[in-house]
């Protein structure tokens, strides 16, 4: 097993999808985000169009990894690892190209693997749309 590998895979055994469900709910719940019945409703960034979508969110949520980031500074290593929400469809022959109904989540953790924020957002170009999920157009 080649260097680049063996790190790809050390970083994917830090953040394993119950992980990171479990610290998105958690968030969920510590943010005070609106919740009807188990379910979330949370505002998402449409990147491209200064655009608010509306997305709720389950415990029960399909997370898939779409990028996991580390980077360090004079102090620290920190993480960036994006999810996606929801129904995920990938095409096999990129992978920036992607089709979702719920969106991304940025989830921030610091070098001990706590987390501190997570950014909702999706990119116009990767969101399969539902009407009544648009808040603005």
């Amino acid at each position: 097993m080649d260097k680049v590998t063996t790190i790809k895979n050390i970083l994917v055994d830090l953040f394993p999808i119950e992980k990171l469900k479990k610290e998105l709910w958690e968030y969920l719940i510590e943010m005070e985000f609106v919740q009807t019945n188990g379910i979330f409703e949370v505002s998402s960034y449409i990147v491209e169009k200064d655009e608010i979508f509306k997305i709720k969110i389950g415990e029960d949520e399909e997370l898939n990894i779409l990028t996991l980031i580390s980077y360090y500074d004079l102090i620290d290593v920190y993480f960036d690892v994006v999810v996606v929400i929801g129904e995920f469809i990938q095409n096999k022959d990129s992978r920036d190209s992607y089709k979702t109904k719920k969106g991304l989540a940025r989830m921030k953790f610091n070098y001990d693997l706590s987390l501190y924020g997570i950014e909702f957002f999706v990119h116009k170009n990767n969101l399969i749309r539902e009407k009544s999920n648009i808040l603005t157009y």
